[in-house]
């Protein structure tokens, strides 16, 4: 026992010394690299709470601490330079604004509703999370928020990307943290908090390439290293086949902590694997062939057939309206982690794979629908 406490003294200690290092860090610092040290010794403290379970409070009182230092600032984001949204201690990458070919190849392997592949311009810059939202980041505002085990692998890791939430809930999350940076004064005309466009994900999630992946054609073990999916160690668990381009292993089984992988060119972690992730767009099979090519978004529901699974793997089809889901999971094999792969899902489904990120982007605007005259 007392050989345990040693041990148990001696963790914290090392990361107590961590944190003090970002304590003399955010001293030295100002502006966004001051934002970033806060935001290390706020993610630090949750890594001091694990270990030193018995003062939990004292380390989020110490959290709290870093949060409001962080919160009094009122610095607006700046076009072209990456910031620290204030109410989630969350980095956003400036995404400019560009153009890029959407879609796959004709001579990749897909689906039809992937086709054609055509040039799509992004005529705004904007601003997305440097990675999936966090446990940690969900619980500011639904702080009961937990998931249960699955297989005895836990999901609630603070720095895992939050799963298993809705495509309202995570539409939801967005429109609270826009009203709460726009309450502090803290955004840009005519720009909110919300889920991507699908235009805005795939573009993000190239940063530039026209390859199959962000880092070449190829998954195998360059793939490893930037994308967290079925590989050979977890299909052999799960008794099924990863395919031919699935590397022997990448470190993770299940969801890893948020950039725990190598960043595409813009810097955003795990556009490919983690978490499948949600976006704004109703999901239409005939989007690339009926969008405009100028900032295309699906703003009305269409109806397309769902691939449902009953029991003993029984599968069927469901006709109804979706949302589209981008990047593949953790369990997905390296054809559904393609930068073109395009997959939906029922808006009010919560799944163990699927979760979401954040940007910064002018407001979507459509024309709603116009009451009837009953006259």
């Amino acid at each position: 026992n007392s050989l345990k406490s040693k041990e148990h003294d001696q963790k914290v200690a090392e990361r107590v010394k961590l944190l003090e290092a970002q304590d003399k860090r955010i001293l030295a610092s100002k502006g966004f690299e001051q934002d970033k040290a806060i935001v290390k010794a706020i993610n630090e403290t949750y890594r001091i709470a694990n270990v030193d379970y018995m003062n939990v409070d004292k380390w989020k009182t110490r959290r709290d601490e870093y949060i409001m230092k962080l919160m009094k600032k009122f610095e607006m984001p700046e076009k072209g330079k990456n910031f620290i949204c204030k109410s989630i201690a969350a980095e956003m990458v400036s995404i400019p604004q560009g153009h890029f070919k959407m879609g796959r190849n004709v001579n990749e392997r897909g689906s039809s509703a992937e086709l054609p592949q055509r040039n799509v311009q992004i005529s705004y810059p904007f601003w997305m999370g440097k990675t999936e939202i966090t446990n940690a980041q969900y619980r500011i505002f639904y702080y009961k928020y937990r998931v249960k085990e699955w297989n005895g692998y836990n999901f609630n890791g603070v720095t895992q990307p939050v799963v298993n939430v809705s495509w309202h809930l995570a539409n939801e999350y967005c429109e609270m943290l826009t009203y709460r940076e726009r309450k502090a004064k803290r955004l840009p005309d005519d720009y909110v908090y919300r889920l991507p466009t699908e235009a805005e994900w795939e573009y993000a999630c190239r940063a530039g390439t026209s390859t199959i992946y962000y880092w070449g054609n190829k998954f195998g073990k360059t793939g490893a290293q930037y994308a967290n999916i079925l590989d050979k160690k977890s299909a052999r668990f799960l008794k099924c086949d990863a395919g031919k381009d699935a590397p022997a292993s990448d470190g993770s089984f299940i969801t890893a902590a948020v950039g725990s992988y190598k960043p595409n060119a813009f810097g955003l972690y795990d556009m490919s694997g983690n978490a499948w992730e949600w976006c704004w767009d109703w999901y239409n099979p005939k989007a690339y062939k009926q969008l405009f090519s100028n900032d295309p978004v699906q703003v009305q529901p269409v109806v397309s057939t769902l691939i449902e699974r009953g029991d003993f793997e029984r599968e069927y089809e469901v006709k109804t309206t979706t949302k589209v889901i981008r990047g593949g999971g953790c369990l997905s094999p390296a054809e559904d982690v393609r930068s073109a792969k395009r997959d939906h899902l029922q808006p009010e489904k919560r799944d163990m794979g699927v979760g979401f990120r954040i940007v910064l982007a002018p407001a979507i605007k459509f024309i709603a629908p116009q009451e009837e005259n009953e006259e």
